[in-house]
């Protein structure tokens, strides 16, 4: 799989629990991508702002149906995980085009 990461931003640290659970979401999709996805891309950027970060990821892969509401365990995981760290997350899919993640994690705990 072609894989990039793009930073965009000047970096910083976040709370070692945020960074944990963001780390396990950006994992969860990328183990998704491969097991399902049949894609031969995935981009990943990661921009940070000075209130929060923002990561997207996208697969260009053969995605799969929102409206059939099919949602795995992976999916449920990484939406309890962001909402424990008051992050918002956002997934989109569209089949034969892909799927996109867009995650957004304030910096400072509200």
């Amino acid at each position: 799989i072609d894989a990039s990461l793009e930073v965009e931003g000047d970096p910083y640290s976040l709370s070692n629990e945020k960074e944990i659970i963001l780390f396990r979401i950006v994992q969860e999709f990328c183990n998704n991508t491969l097991k399902y996805a049949q894609s031969k891309e995935l981009k990943i950027c990661m921009t940070y702002t000075p209130e929060k970060l923002i990561i997207t990821a996208d697969d260009k892969g053969i995605g799969f149906d929102m409206e059939a509401n099919v949602q795995g365990i992976g999916l449920i995981n990484m939406k309890s995980r962001a909402k424990l760290i008051g992050a918002d997350l956002d997934f989109s899919s569209t089949l034969d085009f892909g799927t996109s993640l867009k995650l957004q994690c304030p910096k400072v705990s509200m």
